[in-house]
């Protein structure tokens, strides 16, 4: 007990150290929004419609409706954590909008939910698993990149996911599963790609989770047009429904494609492991679509347990490939891709070239058809990857 403590202890104080100092646009503009839920403002959608040319940000909440409750109910707590200008900073979009001094102490006190809901999975996974998947989560520097670097709230919905995904395969709890599912698919719709985990399984797991999946899902719903009309347009403009169609090959969107014949073979094949098909799941999704950096969270506690049970060449092939997906982002032209995200340290650094632009000017090469290039060697590595992880199972089995 006193060293899993300790561990918890060590894993929050290195958040702590970094958490203050690591920005990105998108927990302002996120705030920005629900901070009108204080306010009275229920209907999010239609108050940002009515009132646009008087609000100081004029972009739409891009979000589902219980992010817009989850992160409103959060702000008061937020705003009696914070110095009293946080709310100034929230609606401050003008040239000296970085200019706070008291910047790291909203970006932490904004933040503390996501930091909640990630030690939490460090705990859960201490719990349940060999303590080395849980180190792997908590010391992990892709853990400490994707979820605190971009600052967004998708460790929620991993989280719950996960829970969902766990507690339906090894144990008795499918409809407990099948409501944490539900309320990770109202927050976010990425867990939409790994249903197929929930068809290998007995009928009575299978009806369990469905009936209170299917439950959770209609009272969300329900909610969400009670008190947020308007909210499906929003959904379906997201950067997800856009994105799994961007790459194609002959006009054929590639990632739709090959998820659909993984899931397929996995429907199929007795021997593919379920935590070996979300990772794969993953890997597909990384390497073939636009992604944000935060987008990494969603797979990566499956990639924990594809990579502990694989031999030394192939968890050198898996950390080459997961760094080379932080490389592509690192090649957007967006400095909140790289230098921005240390603005607390130095406002500064919104003024340096990003990557993109210097390579820009030192080569005549199309970045962008890099960038699709690099996407393709990605996918030919995942293959090479995936048929010697595949024969090695074969071989054991």
């Amino acid at each position: 007990m006193a060293r899993t403590k300790n561990i918890i202890l060590l894993a929050l104080l290195i958040r702590l150290s970094v958490i203050p100092f690591l920005y990105h646009p998108d927990l302002k503009t996120q705030y920005f929004h629900t901070q009108f839920l204080s306010k009275g403002v229920t209907n999010i959608y239609k108050y940002v419609y009515d009132n646009k040319p008087s609000l100081p940000y004029k972009d739409t909440f891009n979000y589902t409706p219980v992010v817009y409750y989850l992160q409103g109910i959060w702000f008061p707590v937020a705003k009696f954590l914070s110095p009293p200008n946080l709310t100034s900073w929230l609606n401050n979009w003008g040239p000296n909008q970085n200019n706070y001094a008291n910047l790291p102490w909203f970006i932490l006190t904004l933040k503390i939910p996501y930091l909640v809901f990630d030690i939490g999975l460090g705990l859960y996974l201490l719990k349940r698993y060999k303590k080395n998947i849980a180190y792997l989560w908590l010391f992990n520097p892709i853990t400490i990149y994707a979820l605190y670097f971009h600052a967004n709230y998708d460790i929620i919905p991993a989280t719950l996911c996960f829970i969902s995904i766990d507690l339906f395969l090894n144990t008795k709890k499918a409809r407990l599963a099948g409501i944490l599912f539900s309320l990770a698919v109202g927050i976010k719709l990425f867990p939409l790609l790994f249903l197929a985990i929930f068809i290998k399984q007995d009928k009575n797991k299978i009806i369990n989770f469905s009936i209170a999946s299917v439950s959770t899902l209609v009272l969300l719903f329900l909610f969400s047009n009670l008190f947020s009309p308007g909210w499906l347009l929003a959904l379906t403009s997201s950067g997800l429904i856009q994105k799994i169609f961007e790459l194609k090959f002959n006009n054929i969107p590639i990632f739709p494609v090959l998820w659909i014949i993984t899931t397929i073979f996995f429907i199929l094949k007795k021997q593919f492991k379920p935590y070996d098909y979300l990772s794969l799941t993953g890997l597909l999704f990384l390497s073939t679509i636009t992604y944000h950096g935060q987008w990494i969270v969603w797979f990566l506690p499956f990639f924990l347990f594809t990579y502990s049970s694989a031999n030394k060449y192939h968890k050198f092939l898996l950390i080459i490939l997961i760094l080379s997906f932080i490389s592509r982002i690192i090649l957007y032209n967006d400095v909140y891709m790289t230098w921005g995200h240390f603005l607390p340290l130095n406002t500064q650094l919104l003024n340096q070239s990003t990557p993109f632009e210097i390579l820009s000017k030192k080569t005549t090469l199309s970045l962008e058809v890099l960038q699709n290039n690099i996407k393709y060697i990605q996918l030919i590595f995942l293959f090479i990857i995936t048929f010697f992880y595949a024969k090695k199972n074969n071989n054991t089995n």
